[in-house]
């Protein structure tokens, strides 16, 4: 009895150092735990089919022993606003040293062709010396989606509806006018914060979180807003990006201005379209 607990937490023990303590590794399907994210050009049970038969293992969930997430078009569903919870959970789990791979649907593909790929983080790593921040900006969805994991007795799904198709519009229309201005808007990785938009300009990233406002929410939700970005900021930071500029983006102006104040303070800018005076 002894013996086999022993051999289980060798067993275990492997198996978590494999996970943690991988750097220079190529990807290959065989013997790698794939799951997948959002929506891909082929059905689910067809992809998960073709992974099996080259040694891959399929999981519809993302775990500590997961090697590879697929990374497929957004769900306008998502629980944090442009990723899903496997996407979150993966960022979790980075952050604690788990080398978890996140690819494309192309990435997939040539996978499935049979070919290996280095780990896209750890590629652009030793490429540029420095820990990557955020990947090409993915359009959000503007579709209205009921939400099915509200109470209904305590929000209304169609206003809910509403309010993400709204911020939604207006994150892609921010994204748009930064790319009209000559910067790369970009989305978060499975490895950074939940940054809405976010470029560089020469070696200072700009950070933006996005709000929708109506006449009875605007304090709460740049309140909100103020700790959410002060935090994404300081995360950074802690990754060695020295020089980062915080905005928060609303649809229209603030009804009350010492918001613009108190942001100013904060060293935040406050902005809204058309303009986004301050914000670039």
């Amino acid at each position: 009895m002894p013996e086999l607990v022993s051999g289980s937490l060798s067993l275990f023990t492997t198996r978590m150092e494999s996970h943690v303590a991988r750097s220079d590794r190529y990807l290959t399907l065989s013997g790698s735990e794939v799951a997948i994210t959002g929506y891909l050009s082929r059905l689910r049970a067809d992809v998960a089919r073709d992974i099996r038969r080259r040694g891959g293992t399929f999981t519809g969930n993302v775990s500590r022993y997961t090697d590879i997430l697929v990374q497929g078009a957004p769900n306008a569903a998502y629980k944090y606003k442009t990723i899903g919870r496997k996407l979150h959970y993966v960022h979790q789990l980075r952050q604690q040293g788990f080398r978890i791979a996140v690819i494309q649907e192309p990435e997939l593909q040539s996978l499935l062709a049979g070919h290996r790929l280095m780990q896209a983080q750890e590629r652009a790593a030793y490429r540029e010396n420095v820990d990557p921040v955020g990947v090409p900006y993915r359009v959000q969805s503007e579709r209205a989606t009921r939400s099915h994991a509200r109470d209904p007795f305590w929000f209304d799904p169609h206003d809910l509806d509403r309010q993400t198709r709204a911020h939604m519009a207006l994150q892609n229309k921010l994204a748009r006018a930064a790319e009209s201005r000559g910067f790369q808007p970009l989305s978060p990785s499975a490895s950074d914060c939940l940054f809405d938009v976010a470029w560089r300009d020469g070696k200072t990233m700009t950070l933006v979180e996005v709000k929708t406002l109506s006449t009875t929410n605007e304090a709460a939700q740049i309140r909100l807003a103020v700790g959410q970005i002060l935090d994404y900021a300081d995360l950074l930071r802690s990754r060695g990006v020295s020089s980062v500029r915080c905005a928060i983006c609303v649809p229209h102006a603030v009804l009350s201005r010492r918001y613009v104040a108190l942001c100013q303070t904060l060293g935040i800018t406050l902005a809204w379209p058309p303009n986004y005076r301050g914000i670039w």
